[in-house]
């Protein structure tokens, strides 16, 4: 173990910090020793040098799960065409399940658990790969689900925070009893109830501190999510507006 640490440290990209790598290290248990440094060595190629003058914007979209963020982003680019949404975790599921992907294995042997979270710098470039194509000065990126937890956001201010200006934060309040009966709506069983409750305390565990930080910047808005779609859209734009 301590050897690949050493090589990790020695060989890994400049721009991969030294917590990024130690968040792989953690799964180094549940993974061989080529899938792990696959993990970590991302792709250059998408990490490209900050132009600090034509950076594009970036809205997060965070709350727990049933909030509504995916559905309210994907309201907003139907009027706003030059909003472009992209869900992190839908990025992750794409990853997942493309026959043999860079990241593939470990993000399947990752959220095997739930409420699990996939190492940020995996999430960091599969947003760029998804971003960069399509960057230029006039669009507004809408990210859904990220930065979940507090590696995901020390991942973004070091990796990806100089390419991208980050204008605001829309937080969806949605309380569990809420949460829990618009996930049920999709599927029933008491197996999958219970995993939406430990995906609803995690939420609170780890995502909750990033709201308070965005808000402790002012950068925070908070919508009222349990209300209709309309209702909620017609808020945000409020927000993003005033």
């Amino acid at each position: 173990m301590h050897s690949i640490r050493r090589f990790l440290f020695a060989t890994v990209p400049q721009k991969l910090s030294r917590r990024s790598v130690e968040l792989s290290l953690l799964f180094g248990s549940c993974l061989s020793t080529a899938p792990l440094l696959g993990s970590v060595a991302y792709s250059s190629s998408a990490l490209s040098p900050p132009d600090l003058a034509h950076r594009p914007s970036i809205i997060f979209f965070l709350g727990a799960a049933g909030s509504g963020k995916g559905t309210q982003c994907q309201r907003l680019t139907q009027r706003l065409p030059h909003y472009i949404h992209f869900s992190a975790g839908d990025l992750i599921r794409k990853e997942r399940d493309t026959p043999n992907s860079q990241y593939g294995e470990i993000i399947r042997v990752v959220t095997k658990e739930p409420g699990k979270y996939v190492p940020a710098h995996i999430t960091c470039d599969l947003l760029e790969r998804a971003m960069k194509p399509l960057t230029k000065p006039s669009v507004t990126f809408l990210i859904d689900g990220f930065p979940a937890n507090q590696a995901n956001l020390t991942a973004w201010e070091e990796l990806m925070q100089p390419r991208y200006d980050v204008r605001c934060v829309i937080f969806l309040e949605c309380p569990e009893a809420v949460s829990v009966a618009r996930g049920m709506s999709r599927q029933r069983g008491d197996d999958f109830e219970e995993g939406l409750r430990i995906r609803f305390r995690e939420y609170l565990r780890q995502t909750v501190p990033i709201v308070e930080h965005y808000e402790a910047l002012g950068m925070l808005h908070r919508i009222d999510g349990t209300q209709s779609e309309e209702v909620v859209t017609g808020d945000i734009l409020k927000a993003l507006n005033a």
